[in-house]
This record gives C-alpha cells, structure tokens and sequence, in this order.
C-alpha cells in the first residue's frame, strides 16, 4: 500500500477511517525524504499481528475494498490494495473472514481482469486470493 491507496481510502470514508488513517499518514510522513520508505512502511503495517487486529476492528478491510471498487482503472491502487489484503489475511483468520464476508474475492478476481497485463496487480491479486483461502474454506 502506498500514498494513493492511503489517500484513497481516506477520501472515501474519513470519518470511519479515522485509526487506519491516522497511523497510515503517521508512517508516511514520518519517511517524507525517502518514497522508498513511504511505500514499504505502509505495506509493512499491516503485516504486523497487532496491527492487522487494529486495522480490521477498524474497518480497514472494507475501506481497502472501496477504494479498489472506486479506483477500478487505477493498476497501482489494485496493487498495493491487494498486497494489503494479503498481508491483512495471512494467518489471520478473523480478517480472512471480513475480506470474504465484504465481496474481497470478486473485488480481487475483477482487479485482476482488469490489469490482465499488469504483472504486479497479477501477483499480488495471487497472494492475497491464497492468503485469503488458506485456512478459510468459505472463501
């Protein structure tokens, strides 16, 4: 997940995005200087066990859902939305679930038609569908 993603998701819904926004914009702009950082520090938080409960309490999942379902066109939002949905499901059951439950697997599957082409959105549309099944027969 990056900027766009990150400002997608707090333009969509600001108001019930407030603690998965916030620490979003703390991580970015705490790494202003370096984009590098900016973009794996986002993807990093919610590959942290703490922090994956946090943002799906929080209604993470389903922001991460509406900003792919508003930016359909937009390959690198596809793409950092998918690596975050995979980092959000990887054993984690619970969130697994949320993305399920929320459409997450049509959402991916269409991300994926979309960017056909597009090798990244492929790949990470692959691990977040494979972290979503794993242990989780319903999805």
């Amino acid at each position: 997940m990056d900027l766009v993603l990150a400002a997608a998701m707090c333009a969509h819904d600001e108001t019930s995005a407030g603690v998965l926004c916030t620490a979003l914009r703390n991580v970015c702009y705490n790494h202003e200087e370096e984009e590098e950082k900016q973009q794996t520090s986002t993807t990093t938080i919610s590959n942290h066990a703490a922090n994956k409960t946090r943002i799906g309490e929080a209604g993470g999942v389903a922001l991460v859902l509406a900003a792919m379902r508003d930016h359909e066109t937009n390959a690198r939002v596809q793409e950092m939305a998918c690596a975050t949905l995979r980092n959000l499901a990887d054993n984690h059951p619970e969130n697994a679930r949320r993305i399920g439950e929320a459409g997450g697997v049509a959402v991916v599957l269409a991300a994926m038609r979309a960017h056909e082409t597009n090798a990244h959105v492929q790949e990470h549309a692959c691990g977040a569908l494979r972290s979503m099944a794993d242990n989780h027969p319903e999805n």
